[in-house]
């Protein structure tokens, strides 16, 4: 930002420095190095995953930011390619208005006048950004949001872009639908107390089990990978992340509640630079394994973990 402030005048800063580094953070993370030049300017550099020559270095070339349009700005434009308006790196040279008889202007402008919003809600969040980078947040995911495909993929970008933004966010996820679905699948029926919990006997615990930690969790884990991100799937039972206890296993079978948390196993697994994801099955002293409510786990990992935000 630095460097493209001296080249840059102050009303083309925000959309020549925030969106295409934003592009690039999101794509590129941790394929892209950037080299300062004599004259201030900043080139990137992509490292090239050939094992031949694992440490060279090729350059990018961009072309130094001279914006006269809107426009200019949806595309990062290199001797191999360019930065489409969707944020992908693509061969060729982008399309231009002279290439399209049908181009229409006024498309032209909502795609000016959309890039101006987005600039500006990004600007406004840099004060927030800077704030809570390198804070952890604790997601909760659960209900009506894992229905609905769209709002999957919508929630697990979210969570990608705080990742890049220099946050560590956990997501803590149940798989309710999912349960019944396949509780009905198996001739199971779905059995709730008057305070919401789900009567857990033996049979439906092992669904339970079978549904969170192994489908639920590394489906959302392999979302948040092709995402962009880096995450990795776990439940109470690893590393002894959750010890828990039964509530009452007369009335509501194998249903429990969070005793301990282990911090360090999730400090670790951030500071290592990946996102965790953790499935509410947990175990008590005896090896039984216990479904414990997401909003709970979530609840008790923020306050264990001291999280900047639930």
């Amino acid at each position: 930002l630095k460097h493209t402030h001296r080249n840059v005048s102050p009303p083309l800063v925000n959309m020549a420095c925030i969106t295409n580094i934003m592009k690039i953070s999101m794509h590129f993370r941790g394929g892209i190095t950037s080299k300062s030049t004599a004259n201030g300017s900043v080139h990137l550099v992509q490292r090239t995953s050939n094992a031949k020559a694992c440490s060279a270095q090729r350059p990018l070339g961009l072309r130094q930011v001279k914006a006269r349009s809107m426009a200019e700005f949806s595309s990062l434009e290199s001797e191999d390619g360019y930065m489409n308006e969707d944020g992908v790196f693509a061969e060729g040279k982008p399309a231009s208005p002279d290439d399209n008889p049908s181009f229409d202007e006024s498309e032209q402008e909502r795609r000016s006048n959309d890039a101006f919003e987005r600039v500006r809600v990004l600007s406004d969040a840099l004060p927030f950004i800077q704030d809570f980078r390198g804070r952890t947040v604790v997601v909760k995911y659960g209900g009506a949001a894992m229905k609905d495909e769209t709002l999957k993929e919508l929630v697990v970008k979210d969570l990608v872009l705080l990742w890049c933004l220099g946050l560590k966010p956990i997501l803590v996820h149940g798989g309710g639908p999912e349960i019944n679905s396949w509780l009905t699948k198996l001739d199971i029926a779905p059995n709730f107390s008057p305070s919401g919990l789900r009567i857990t006997d033996k049979a439906t615990m092992d669904v339970v089990e079978m549904v969170l930690v192994g489908r639920v969790n590394k489906s959302l884990v392999a979302l948040i990978d092709q995402a962009g991100g880096k995450a990795v799937g776990v439940c109470g039972k690893d590393g002894q992340l959750i010890r828990a206890k039964a509530i009452n296993k007369e009335e509501l079978g194998f249903v429990g509640e969070v005793t301990a948390v282990n911090c360090e196993l999730l400090n670790s697994l951030c500071d290592a630079g990946v996102i965790p994801v953790v499935a509410s099955v947990a175990s008590d002293s005896d090896g039984n394994a216990l479904n414990i409510n997401a909003d709970t786990v979530a609840g008790e990992i923020a306050a264990g973990l001291g999280a900047e935000k639930l």
